[in-house]
């Protein structure tokens, strides 16, 4: 998989990243091919139609040491969890709301 960017802001030391999980040749995931699926095949497919399970990622990294690590990551987000990172984590306010 690659990753669309949709919003990327970076400082020296934090990144934030919205974007979704796609395909190499562009298309979505194919939710067909994952583990939930062969588990459970009606509820993947039920939470594809009904937009839950769109290939969504917003992280925040904080670089350490000279390398990118991960702090936090959300998978298919439905609410804007991520507004406390910057309490949480100590990133910069600006990074995570724009403002």
């Amino acid at each position: 998989m690659v990753f669309k960017v949709d919003t990327l802001r970076a400082t020296d030391n934090w990144a934030f990243f919205v974007g979704q999980a796609i395909q190499p040749n562009g298309t979505a995931i194919d939710y067909t091919k994952s583990e939930d699926y062969t588990k459970d095949p009606k509820v993947t497919q039920t939470a594809v139609k009904a937009g839950i399970l769109y290939g969504g990622v917003v992280a925040l990294l904080k670089k350490e040491e000279g390398n990118w690590k991960m702090i936090a990551v959300m998978y298919d987000a439905t609410t804007v969890d991520w507004l406390d990172w910057e309490q949480h984590f100590g990133a910069p306010k600006n990074l995570i709301t724009d403002r």
